[in-house]
């Protein structure tokens, strides 16, 4: 059985997500950016199409159909899950994305899904990412890339939850 996690470097796993735009350009965009500044080895999932979760006042128009995906690499950089995230979020508005209301669509979407086996709570970053349980559009990509992954809060593998 092989794991996911190199005990040499960190492996991240982070979810990737737009709805805005060239779905497909947006995504390779995003990856090219992370592996030139943070992530080597990268490994990719198939990207998947979902529909948008949208709040019940949302208007009509976001209602627009997600391209998602995950990958993984090894981090490259000494860096903290706060200090990262601060990078994945000058990549998401170098790609285009701004400010807007929660569930709003959006050109991409850079999520923290898994930071190793670790445990983050802070709070603008939790990690493994809350959204992992009960949403296939994340769960099904990160499956494809560490089938075995368990989530360190619960020890349960992504079968299971």
């Amino acid at each position: 059985m092989t794991h996911i996690f190199n005990i040499l470097g960190k492996m991240i796993i982070l979810g990737l997500g737009s709805n805005l735009g060239d779905r497909q350009r947006n995504l390779r965009a995003a990856i090219e950016l992370i592996g030139a500044h943070l992530l080597s080895n990268i490994r990719e999932s198939s990207i998947i199409s979902t529909p948008a979760m949208m709040p019940e006042d949302a208007p009509p128009s976001w209602n627009i159909e997600f391209m998602n995906m995950a990958i993984s690499g090894e981090l490259k950089v000494d860096i903290t899950p706060l200090e990262f995230l601060a990078e994945i979020k000058k990549i998401e508005t170098a790609l285009g994305r701004t400010e807007s209301e929660r569930w709003a669509p959006r050109v991409i979407d850079i999520d923290i899904l898994a930071w190793h086996d670790e445990i983050v709570d802070e709070p603008n970053l939790q990690i493994p990412h809350i959204g992992i349980n009960g949403r296939d559009f994340v769960r099904l990509p990160l499956m494809e890339l560490a089938p075995d992954w368990a989530n360190p809060r619960t020890g349960l593998r992504l079968a299971g939850e």
